[in-house]
């Protein structure tokens, strides 16, 4: 026997029980992890610090290293890879160019001792990483594919490296 839209009976009369049965699961998943949030909450004490610690997990953002997409289509998954992958994206854009011939003509223009505006006062790590945090992750990657996301999550041991290597080229 057929209903109205074309089904039958029976696929209706199974689909009942079905759904009553996955609410049931959904409920019971839910009413676990409400048990098991309780029972952490409940052994958190000031005494030893683990209240202090649940609070800072809380609101510390989790930060994935992203993946990096191979020469072909697939991604670089493990740290090892990626850090492979990354130092020979790396070789790659930062090739020495070839000599011109008016090199020498520059570099004697440099080299001239009358400047005629004050010295650039150096820049500090904490600058550095605050241009770095107002960064757009969404934007596309330069030539080096380097994107915001990569830089915002770079060690304080590269902010300090990228900051001598900007204070090192001011006096240029």
């Amino acid at each position: 026997m057929k209903n109205a839209g074309g089904k039958t009976l029976e696929a209706h009369s199974k689909k009942t029980p079905l759904n009553r049965l996955t609410h049931n699961l959904r409920s019971a998943i839910r009413q676990a992890r409400n048990d098991t949030f309780k029972l952490y909450i409940a052994s958190l004490a000031p005494e030893d610090h683990s209240l202090w610690k649940a609070t800072t997990k809380f609101k510390r953002p989790t930060m994935a290293i992203p993946l990096l997409r191979k020469p072909g289509s697939s991604w670089e998954c493990s740290n090892m890879a990626k850090t492979k992958h990354f130092g020979q994206n790396l070789a790659k854009a930062f090739i020495q160019h070839s000599r011109n011939n008016n090199d020498d003509e520059i570099e004697a223009y440099l080299d001239t001792p009358c400047r005629l505006s004050p010295p650039f006062l150096a820049f500090s790590p904490t600058q550095v990483r605050q241009v770095i945090m107002q960064l757009n992750p969404h934007k596309a990657p330069g030539y080096d594919l380097i994107d915001g996301t990569v830089l915002k999550i770079l060690p304080t041991k590269a902010i300090v490296l990228l900051t001598s290597i900007f204070n090192s080229m001011l006096p240029l």
